[in-house]
Parts: structure tokens; C-alpha cells; sequence
């Protein structure tokens, strides 16, 4: 049974959750390899046919969250949870670097802090470090992990990254979350700056843009600078989106933005 935030239509609801678990599986294969060092090639990043499985982007080029979730476990100053240690790291791919604050803070999936630590790093360059263990308060029960890496010379965000420690009873827990409420201002056209604003007490989760013409179909290949991704109380996020106006078929583009517990918006 598929939980009721995510609608009726069964099939609608089973690719959204897939699309979560895509997300988690890619961003983890990435992140380990952060710790080795050896490089990762999977196999295929995309398919040759229409397929519902192990692809970055699909048969009619539209990018997965798997294409995402990568991107995120990527970034050249990365910080990340290693699920085997519970340690957070912080993953320096540039030259070396100083006066980095890492900070994590565990939420319970209605959006209460529960937890919440800090530390400062240091990184040689090529590298990964620990900075501290993070804990389950509880294991029974399901929490959202937000990391943040800061620079604390000027306070810039440098990386952030999201993660869900799943309990004994997820499935419940997840069906029972408040409907979260996310405000959307479209900034300008044809080059589309999505500002998303999360203006209830519930973090939004999973969130998707998906952009389509007036006719209802998609517009692709679209590049988005972001996709499938969480928002925390209060919080904003830009999302730039960048399509060529041919493959709007000559219809008016508009922009459809969902999530698991975040109604359907068009725009």
C-alpha cells in the first residue's frame, strides 16, 4: 500500500519512491568512493530503450534523481555521513583548505530538532576527514540528518547535504508527516530562477521540478541546477532551469513543482 502522500494513483506513487531510494543508492556508491580514492564507473548512465532502472538520465534525456544524487556526492568541497562509522566527513577534492565549520543537526521527520553539533577542520588537499560521530537518538525511530559545511571567514555555505536515518517503523512514520507547504516565485523567463520557499513547520521532502509545455508533455533535455531535494522549515532554495525554446514545441512553458508530502504546484 502506498502511502496517501503521495496520492491515489499507485504507479504515480511507486516511481516517486523509487526515485527517493535512486537518489540515496547513486549519492552513497559516490560518497565511498570519496574514501578510497579508486574512482567509480557504473554501468550504464543511461539506456538505450525506454527502462524504469539504472540510469542517470532516461531514454528521452530527462535526468534522474540518481543524475542528482551523484552531482551532490561530487561537489569538490563535500560534506557527507558515512552510514557504516555514523561519522560525518568532509571530502576536500581542491588545495588545501582552513577555517571550514561542520555542522549537524538531526531532525525528527515532523521537523523538531533533537540534536545538534558542531566542529572545525582543517583538510589537506586529495582528502577525508572525520569530524565527529552522529548518533540515532533513538533507533526505533525515523530522523533527518542536515549537514552543513561553513567557511568561518565569511560565513559562506559551502555544502550541505541531507540524509534520513530510517527506525523500525518508517513506512508509518512517513504516511503519517503533515502536508508541507512550499511557496514558489518564478523570477524570470526564458532562463527560469525558481526561488522555493518551505513556509510550514514540516519539512518538505523529495521535492521535484519537473518543467512541460501547455500541452501537458514534458520539455527535454532541460538542465536544472538542482532537483529531488529536501527543504527544511523556513528554508529557500534557487533553482535555475535552462532549456532551448525548440523544444517547447510551440507551446508556453510551465513549470510543475511536487514532492512527497508537497501538493502539486503549477506554475
Amino acid at each position: 500500500k502506498m502511502p496517501a502522500r503521495l496520492g491515489t494513483h499507485p504507479a504515480k506513487a511507486y516511481t516517486a519512491l523509487a526515485q527517493w531510494q535512486n537518489y540515496d543508492g547513486y549519492r552513497a556508491m559516490y560518497e565511498s568512493a570519496n574514501l578510497d580514492r579508486q574512482g567509480l564507473i557504473i554501468w550504464m548512465s543511461h539506456s538505450c530503450w525506454p527502462s524504469m532502472v539504472w540510469q542517470t538520465y532516461d531514454y528521452y534525456f530527462d535526468p534522474t534523481a540518481a543524475f542528482f544524487g551523484i552531482k551532490k556526492a561530487c561537489e569538490p568541497l563535500h560534506v557527507q555521513y558515512n552510514a557504516s562509522t555514523a561519522q560525518v566527513q568532509l571530502v576536500n577534492m581542491m588545495k588545501p583548505t582552513q577555517d571550514i565549520k561542520v555542522i549537524a543537526t538531526m531532525y525528527d521527520l515532523q521537523g523538531k530538532e533533537v540534536w545538534k553539533k558542531a566542529a572545525s577542520a582543517h583538510l589537506p588537499s586529495d582528502s577525508t576527514v572525520n569530524c565527529f560521530e552522529a548518533l540515532s537518538p533513538d533507533t526505533t525511530k525515523s530522523f533527518m540528518l542536515r549537514l552543513e559545511a561553513v567557511s568561518m571567514l565569511n560565513n559562506e555555505l559551502l555544502s550541505t547535504n541531507t540524509y534520513f536515518l530510517w527506525g523500525n517503523e518508517s513506512s508509518k512514520e512517513l504516511a503519517s508527516i503533515d502536508i508541507a507547504k512550499v511557496d514558489v516565485n518564478i523570477m524570470h523567463k526564458p532562463t527560469i530562477q525558481v526561488v522555493l520557499t518551505n513556509t510550514s513547520d514540516t519539512p518538505a521532502m523529495m521535492i521535484r521540478l519537473n518543467l512541460c509545455g501547455t500541452d501537458g508533455e514534458q520539455i527535454l533535455p532541460v538542465k536544472y541546477s538542482d532537483n529531488y531535494f529536501h527543504l527544511l522549515p523556513g528554508e529557500r532554495k534557487t533553482i535555475s532551469i535552462n532549456w532551448k525554446p525548440f523544444d517547447a514545441r510551440g507551446t508556453n512553458p510551465q513549470l510543475k513543482i511536487s514532492g512527497y508530502n508537497v501538493k502539486e504546484i503549477v506554475k
